[in-house]
């Protein structure tokens, strides 16, 4: 790789996510730029949930989206339990992309609270409004246990587990 791509490269993921969050919402045919250490994909709008994956590791949550042109992406919210120590600080639970799973070697971990968080958020915040109403949304945050949940609603409740993490931070 060549001195002048990675400046663009660096220069990309410092403005692309700030813009594509933001310009999403503006135009529904607009394309969206995500930026990974190694690599540019564009997602197309609308992107939809295609699936979500709850792992019994103390609550990482895997997340499948997939873009207007067919793309699949995916990224994780690392959820796995950490052991309480004496003296020691939990470590902060990180967004990884490109897998489902945060020690998958394809993951890459995203800085918290950074401009690439913030734009999946929005993703992530779209994708549940044109599911469902605010009322359903609240409902659905609120309830007790998941039994009984269809497999939409459920895929829903995990997002707006991720969600709220994320807004929280």
């Amino acid at each position: 790789m060549n001195s002048k791509t990675k400046i663009l490269i660096g220069i990309s993921v410092i403005s692309v996510l700030l813009i594509s969050g933001y310009w999403i919402w503006r135009n529904q045919n607009e394309t969206v730029q995500i930026v990974q250490p190694t690599e540019t994909f564009n997602l197309y709008s609308p992107i939809e949930i295609k699936d979500t994956l709850y792992y019994k590791d103390g609550g990482t949550t895997g997340i499948i989206i997939k873009d207007n042109s067919g793309k699949t992406s995916l990224l994780c919210l690392d959820g796995r339990m950490q052991i309480d120590e004496p003296g020691r600080t939990p470590k902060p639970y990180h967004v990884y992309i490109g897998a489902t799973y945060p020690t998958d070697p394809k993951a890459q971990k995203i800085p918290i609270g950074g401009k690439e968080e913030k734009a999946i958020l929005k993703i992530l915040q779209n994708c549940i409004v044109r599911k469902m109403s605010e009322e359903e949304q609240t409902r659905l945050s609120n309830i007790g246990t998941v039994v009984g949940l269809s497999e939409e609603e459920l895929k829903i409740y995990r997002v707006l587990r991720v969600i709220k993490r994320l807004k929280n931070r």
